[in-house]
């Protein structure tokens, strides 16, 4: 009959002392009191440097997805006869990534009712009323835009109102 090995008896001591060994550093985000960001790790330091460029710039999907928008122009313009095999492989696995990424957007699009919910209208007014005190410049911009829009829009034939 084998020996079992007592698991305590191997792992005892790591267990014993990882409380005081195991180095974390949590911080949490209370921005989003319902949905807070708990971070642990290294570049807790930049955390509200992040945040600030998520509010002002957007998501990281959505800057990962410019990101990506820019680099499929690029790689459009490169003249396949001139890669070599292995080039080829990254251009490839590019693709599918820029593919799985536009494919993955819109399967979540479509599963909205509207291109736009009611969330997502009052958060950006939520956002549009804050930057009116944080950056009147900025905000002034932006109404100047949004209106424009709107009334290129109700200005079209196809418009009813």
């Amino acid at each position: 009959m084998a020996q079992q090995t007592d698991f305590f008896s191997l792992y005892g001591n790591f267990l014993k002392n990882f409380v005081y060994t195991f180095t974390y550093f949590p911080t949490t985000n209370w921005q989003r009191a319902f949905s807070p960001t708990i971070n642990f790790g290294c570049n807790i330091e930049d955390a509200e440097v992040e945040q600030h460029v998520v509010d002002e710039v957007g998501s990281y999907g959505k800057q990962i997805n410019r990101v990506l928008d820019a680099m499929t122009v690029l790689v459009s313009r490169i003249p396949p006869n001139t890669l070599t095999p292995q080039e080829r492989r990254y251009i490839d696995a590019f693709e599918d990534l820029a593919h799985a990424a536009d494919k993955a957007s819109r399967k979540f699009q479509d599963k909205r009712q509207s291109g736009l919910t009611l969330d997502d209208i009052n958060h950006t007014i939520e956002n549009l009323c804050s930057m009116a005190v944080k950056d009147p410049g900025r905000y002034e911009y932006i109404v100047k835009r949004i209106q424009q829009d709107l009334d290129r829009v109700s200005k079209q034939p196809s418009h009813s109102r």
